[in-house]
C-alpha cells in the first residue's frame, strides 16, 4: 500500500512513519524541503499543502493520506486544500489528526478551524479515520521554564502545580495507528471506533 504522509518530519509524523515502514507500507513524506532528513526507503514529495500546484499533482498514485497540518492560521486552509488534493488523487483511505473535544472548544482557534477539515474528511468519499488526540507531551518542553514556575500555560487548562501533575498524569498515549493494518473506518470519536465506511459516526472512548 503507498501511504503519503503531511508533516511527516515532525514529532508525530516521524513517528507515524516508522510505524508504517514496521508494516511494510510503501511511504512517501510531503515536504517543503527537498533536502529532509528521511529514513531509508521513504521518498521525499516537494509540495506545500498551500500550493494550488501541490493539490493538483502530489497525491496522485496514492492509496493512503495521513493528513497533519501546521498549527496556525492557515491550518484550515492547509486541511481543506488537502482533502481537495486527496479527492483528486483517488485515495481510498484518509485519516486526519484533528484534536481532542474540537467541538467543545469552537471559540479557540487551534481548535475551531479543525471542524470545518472534519467536515471536508467525511465528505471525501473516501474511508475516513479522525484522531482526536489530547495534548502531547513533548509539547509541554516549549514551557518548561514556566511549568517549573508552578504553571501550565494552555487555554484548557487552569494552573497546576509540578506535584498535582505527577500524582495524576493520564497514561501515555498509544503508539500511533498504522494505516496499512486493517482497513480504516470513520470514526468522530477521541479514540478510533470501527464503523462502516460513510456510515453514522459511533461515540467511543477518550484517549
Amino acid at each position: 500500500m503507498k501511504i503519503l504522509v503531511t508533516g511527516g518530519t515532525g514529532t508525530v509524523g516521524s513517528q507515524v512513519v516508522s510505524e508504517l515502514l514496521k508494516r511494510n507500507a510503501q511511504v512517501s513524506v510531503l515536504t517543503r524541503r527537498p533536502d529532509a532528513k528521511l529514513p531509508p526507503g521513504v521518498q521525499a514529495v516537494r509540495g506545500d499543502l498551500g500550493d494550488v500546484q501541490t493539490i493538483r499533482t502530489a497525491f496522485k498514485g496514492f492509496d493512503g493520506l495521513f493528513l497533519l497540518t501546521l498549527v496556525g492560521p492557515g491550518e484550515a486552509n492547509e486541511g481543506i486544500l488537502g482533502v481537495d488534493g486527496a479527492r483528486l488523487g483517488g485515495i481510498k483511505r484518509l485519516v486526519y489528526l484533528s484534536v481532542h473535544k474540537a467541538d467543545e472548544a469552537p471559540h479557540l482557534p487551534h481548535f475551531g478551524c479543525k471542524l470545518g477539515v472534519e467536515a471536508a474528511v467525511k465528505a471525501s468519499g473516501a474511508q475516513w479515520t479522525i484522531l482526536r488526540p489530547n495534548n502531547f507531551y513533548q509539547n509541554d518542553f516549549w514551557f518548561k521554564d514556566v511549568i517549573k514556575q508552578g504553571s501550565i500555560p494552555s487555554p484548557s487548562a487552569m494552573s497546576v502545580s509540578p506535584a498535582s501533575m505527577s500524582a495524576t498524569s493520564p497514561k501515555p498515549p498509544p503508539s500511533p495507528s498504522s494505516m496499512a493494518a486493517t482497513p480504516a473506518r470513520p470514526t468522530t470519536s477521541s479514540a478510533p471506533t470501527s464503523s462502516p465506511a460513510r456510515a453514522p459516526p459511533r461515540s467511543g472512548a477518550a484517549l
